[in-house]
């Protein structure tokens, strides 16, 4: 981790959400004793018109460290096709229902419920 990251976390942080994401789990979405991480910094409507903000203390991919909390490279060098695979069928599924709700409003209709997809090279579902 990065000393920025090590600094937070020994800072009387004795939780570390390591996929925080809006932290909609959490009843205090600012719990003092917790270091929220994720892999990225969104800001984006709902369907329903709803805000959704992710801006977590650390910006990092938690796949890349051991349980310790260290950079673990060889664990994910063996890992890293196979997260690089991950990472751009999750960005063409977010790519993909931002264009369909830019389209459902250009046609002057909204989206009422979640829309659900699945990949059919690799079988995973989205929502």
């Amino acid at each position: 981790m990065t000393e920025e990251a090590n600094q937070k976390i020994q800072k009387n942080k004795q939780i570390l959400d390591v996929c925080c994401g809006s932290r909609m789990f959490w009843f205090d979405k600012s719990n003092p004793h917790t270091v929220f991480m994720d892999n990225r910094v969104l800001h984006d409507t709902l369907c329903d018109g709803r805000e959704l903000d992710i801006e977590p203390d650390i910006v990092g991919d938690y796949r890349k460290y051991n349980v310790e909390g260290y950079a673990d490279p060889t664990a994910y060098e063996g890992m890293k096709e196979i997260i690089r695979e991950e990472n751009e069928n999750d960005k063409r599924a977010f790519d993909l229902v931002k264009m369909l709700k830019y389209i459902i409003k250009l046609a002057g209709f909204e989206l009422i419920e979640r829309v659900q997809l699945r990949d059919t090279k690799s079988g995973r579902e989205y929502r």
